[in-house]
């Protein structure tokens, strides 16, 4: 699919979905997903020339309901549901007790990669 649609960004967000909740597939595979939520948030064009705060994701809050704008949130435990949460949500008053704060979760983008989110406009 990916060779057939190579632009289409949706299914590259699936895809990184899919390889985040089967862990059997291992910890390389883990890795290329977190990598891949990334490269999305790079390549779509409405992240272009935006500071980190300000970019969106192709996900809700599962807290708020709102898209998810700036650094998203996931849970990466199967026992929450693999949650996403915005950083408000997530440091705001509800969020010390919820159980997703003793879970594994990852930051998009990670620390090292916000500073790649302010590339040039791709010319199509």
């Amino acid at each position: 699919m990916i060779r057939k649609y190579p632009n289409d960004l949706l299914h590259y967000h699936c895809l990184a979905e899919h390889y985040l909740k089967s862990p059997s597939y291992g910890d390389e595979v883990y890795n290329f997903a977190v990598q891949l939520l990334e490269d999305l948030l790079i390549r779509d064009e409405r992240n272009q020339h935006l500071e980190v705060e300000d970019i969106f994701h192709r996900a809700f809050c599962a807290e708020c309901f709102k898209i998810i704008r700036g650094v998203r949130v996931k849970c990466v435990d199967a026992r929450c549901g693999y949650k996403d949460r915005c950083l408000g949500c997530m440091n705001g008053p509800t969020g010390a007790l919820d159980p997703c704060t003793n879970h594994h979760r990852i930051h998009i983008p990670r620390q090292g990669r916000q500073s790649t989110l302010r590339l040039p406009r791709i010319q199509s």
